[in-house]
């Protein structure tokens, strides 16, 4: 029987499920490739501002904490920003799935 809290439950990875608005996004538990630099992505996904675009979501997420995050839409000009990057590898995977709840009324 399961008693605890949520709080008192220990994290053994980090949340692979993440919300917003009626969308679920669910990652896999392991990830396609570890350990690659953010540039190899870039060149590899043909994607040239990708430092400056995970800079400004983090910086955004600073400011704003439940911010969110238009995909695809243009953002505003970022060459004048620093890149504030507390990181150097990321993971990917090419595999996620969606849920979307539809609510009929």
């Amino acid at each position: 029987m399961l008693a605890a809290r949520r709080d008192e439950i220990p994290q053994a990875h980090p949340p692979r499920t993440f919300l917003a608005g009626g969308t679920a996004i669910h990652l896999n538990s392991n990830p396609t490739r570890t350990g690659l630099k953010i540039n190899e992505v870039a060149d590899q996904f043909n994607i040239p501002d990708l430092q400056y675009a995970l800079s400004d979501f983090l910086q955004c997420d600073a400011r704003n904490g439940d911010g969110v995050f238009g995909v695809g839409v243009p953002r505003r000009s970022l060459i004048d920003h620093p890149l504030n990057m507390p990181f150097e590898r990321v993971q990917i995977w090419h595999t996620v799935r969606l849920q979307q709840v539809c609510l009929h009324d």
